[in-house]
């Protein structure tokens, strides 16, 4: 997994989404790599895009212990310790 794109993602969602349990939007994050990072700027939408959901899905893979591929993330999915409070608070 290439850690700086996972450092990107994980510091864009950290900083545009405060509730927990707010959805992520792909999307947002492919725009925000397109605009922001030179290394993706002659990259098509769509290649970002498969680069983020591989990413994703890695990463929530690594937190939730499940190889479950999701279409709906939200910020409590990115991030471990979000994670395990809201497991708590499920049971």
């Amino acid at each position: 997994m290439n850690n700086r794109t996972k450092e990107k993602i994980l510091t864009f969602v950290d900083q545009k989404y405060k509730d927990p349990n707010e959805m992520v939007n792909l999307d947002d994050i492919v725009i925000h790599l397109k605009q922001n990072f030179n290394e993706f700027e002659r990259k098509t939408e769509k290649e970002i895009f498969k680069t983020v959901k591989w990413q994703v899905d890695n990463l929530i893979q690594q937190i939730t212990g499940t190889n479950i591929q999701k279409s709906i993330f939200k910020k409590r999915d990115f991030f471990e310790d979000l994670h395990e409070q809201y497991q708590k608070k499920r049971d």
